[in-house]
């Protein structure tokens, strides 16, 4: 059972009533196995992780450099035009 909500909550009874506020929270098969433990960080560090490598792996960080110093001219007339950037 899944909803599209952000934040909503699934509540069922047993007996035919209609669920209300204070019905059993449901909670799915493996939050259930887990204890009821929050898994999503285990999930989304290695996803977004693999996504970030993909899509940065072509990146001509040269070029970049050569941008970003390109972009700071002028910005900081007391920082040196060859300080590397924190």
């Amino acid at each position: 059972m899944t909803t599209t909500n952000a934040g909503a909550q699934i509540r069922y009874t047993t007996n035919r009533t209609l669920p209300t506020s204070t019905s059993t929270l449901y909670t799915g098969p493996i939050a259930r196995a887990l204890g009821g433990a929050d898994i999503a960080m285990l999930i989304g560090l290695p996803v977004s992780a693999g996504i970030y490598l993909l899509t940065c792996r072509s990146l001509d960080l040269e070029n970049e450099w050569r941008r970003v110093r390109a972009a700071d001219i002028g910005l900081e007339p007391q920082a040196p035009a060859s300080a590397p950037l924190v």
